[in-house]
């Protein structure tokens, strides 16, 4: 196939070179585009991976030796913590299962070790920052410390609600979206792994019966 015509002028031959040229021009650049995005999104992939890494380390330095710190406080000083089941995360919900009464004499008792109890939340609140923006890779540090951030909200959600006016507040909205996924997966999880054991455990039932004499074999 000749790329040249010669039965054709200059200028139409030079038109059909420079729409080939065109056409291979834009093939190049969507290439490159593809290209370009991909090395983007493995960056991306790997600065969300490095993050996360980044985040557990703060975790475990940082957070988990200022729960320890309220802990120590706590029994020391006996300052029990107020079991009560996470809600929606207000003063309301809190009120509504321990009553106003309790509620107001439970929180006066809460208030002598509210500066050590704020210093745990804020920091887990700022770990929570990277992961509920998407910043960092939330799947990672979820394999890492995921099981302690949720016990750890458990065991804060009084002080945590008693922190919160309203379903409007946005007062440790980050801590409070992250335990939300994390509590959801780590149930979803043992969901799967509870019916998978009901499964097995199902198959390797034996169906038996004992049939009346004279019906047959």
């Amino acid at each position: 196939m000749e790329l040249i015509d010669q039965t054709k002028s200059i200028l139409e031959n030079l038109y059909y070179l420079s729409g080939i040229l065109i056409l291979i021009s834009v093939l190049i650049g969507i290439i490159q585009l593809y290209l370009a995005k991909r090395t983007l999104n493995t960056n991306s992939r790997r600065e969300a991976a490095k993050l996360a890494a980044e985040q557990v380390e703060i975790y475990m330095t940082r957070v988990i030796p200022l729960h320890n710190k309220l802990f120590h406080l706590e029994t020391s000083q006996k300052f029990y913590r107020q079991k009560v089941e996470v809600g929606d995360f207000t003063i309301g919900d809190l009120q509504s299962k321990m009553g106003k009464v309790n509620y107001a004499k439970a929180n006066s008792e809460r208030v002598k070790v509210i500066r050590y109890s704020l210093s745990v939340m804020n920091a887990m609140e700022a770990f929570s920052v990277y992961f509920t923006k998407g910043v960092a890779d939330e799947e990672i540090a979820f394999s890492s410390v995921g099981q302690t951030f949720v016990k750890s909200v458990d065991s804060l959600y009084f002080d945590i609600a008693s922190c919160i006016s309203d379903k409007e507040d946005k007062t440790f909205q980050n801590l409070r979206q992250l335990y939300k996924i994390w509590s959801e997966r780590i149930k979803k999880d043992k969901l799967v792994k509870d019916h998978q054991s009901l499964s097995e455990q199902l198959q390797s039932i034996e169906d038996m019966s004992i049939r009346p004499i004279g019906t047959g074999n």
